[in-house]
């Protein structure tokens, strides 16, 4: 029996641990998938509406799930201070069409929307030297 135990434990971390990643990203949490990345992340773990980092050099990307509830608009705001590389920005509806999409440029975008709907968005950024920061509210 204690066989059976030391056998089953790894198995039940992993699955605990992937458990709690998806229940994150369908609450909309974001994801981070980095490559060779040396950076801060500005927000905290916990934190939904927004994402942002400062680098001297990282390639990866960022998935976030949102969720417009009750909602009809996403106003999105983008700081970026970049020296080196790219960072692109789309938003994504639930058939995985591109509804909004952003490209190393500081800017806002209102956005209409569709209430109880889920959007996806996801930032890729290639050897990127610097900062950017985007915030997005819910109204």
């Amino acid at each position: 029996m204690e066989n059976v135990l030391n056998i089953l434990q790894p198995a039940l971390i992993i699955l605990l641990a992937i458990s709690i990643f998806v229940i994150r990203y369908n609450l909309g949490y974001p994801f981070n998938f980095n490559m060779c990345v040396i950076g801060i992340s500005k927000y905290a773990p916990f934190y939904k509406n927004g994402i942002g980092f400062k680098a001297k050099i990282a390639s990866g990307y960022v998935i976030q799930k949102i969720k417009t509830k009750e909602f009809n608009n996403i106003n999105f705001k983008l700081n970026t201070d970049i020296e080196k590389g790219d960072i692109h920005i789309y938003l994504f509806d639930k058939d995985k069409n591109v509804i909004c999409r952003f490209h190393n440029e500081n800017s806002e975008k209102p956005l209409k929307v569709n209430s109880n709907e889920a959007y996806y968005l996801k930032i890729i950024y290639t050897k990127m030297k610097g900062e950017f920061d985007l915030s997005y509210k819910l109204s």
